[in-house]
């Protein structure tokens, strides 16, 4: 991240000099930022899904956010006219004994359109007006450099949805 005021440490954004919970995080103009933990995002949508990222470092204005010290401001993508899909799949598991392998697998799915696609609503004849709605996916395992170590959860049913030592799954749902 390259931006005068803004720094990131372990994985954490500090907007001029303040705390990782004094920065505000909003997709689509709602707040996100976790207000658990004081730091970072509660909800992260999946990369296909953004349109687009915005730093705010200064000059915030009352509407935008209450935050001192800055926002990272997401705009997710919005629906398409013409139903649209789009998988992506990346691994770094080139062969089976490369050397540099941390056992990484991306999935990611993202479909959007009117919804009249789905069945769901009689189509207009104005393609401009009609409402939409985008459905994203993605899921990020890895073993990492420190090798194979499940996580194990009496919650969640074992390692079902933690196959590996770090597991991400993000989804987004979005209708307009």
């Amino acid at each position: 991240l390259r931006q005068p005021g803004v720094t990131e440490v372990d994985r954490e954004i500090h907007v001029r000099g303040a705390r990782t919970y004094e920065t505000d995080y909003r997709v689509d103009g709602i707040s996100v930022a976790d207000p658990f933990l004081r730091q970072g995002m509660a909800v992260r949508p999946p990369s296909a899904a953004i349109d687009e990222v915005a730093v705010v470092t200064g000059g915030l204005g009352a509407n935008q956010t209450s935050s001192a010290a800055g926002a990272v401001l997401i705009e997710t993508i919005e629906p398409t006219p013409e139903l649209q899909g789009q998988i992506e799949y990346t691994t770094d598991a080139l062969s089976p004994q490369a050397d540099g392998d941390w056992n990484t697998d991306r999935l990611a799915l993202t479909v959007t359109g009117p919804l009249s696609a789905l069945g769901i609503l009689p189509s207009s004849g104005d393609k401009r007006f009609q409402p939409g709605f985008v459905a994203s996916i993605s899921g990020d395992i890895t073993d990492t450099y420190l090798g194979s170590g499940k996580p194990n959860s009496s919650v969640f049913g074992g390692t079902r949805w933690a196959p590996r030592s770090d597991n991400h799954y993000q989804a987004l749902a979005k209708f307009s």
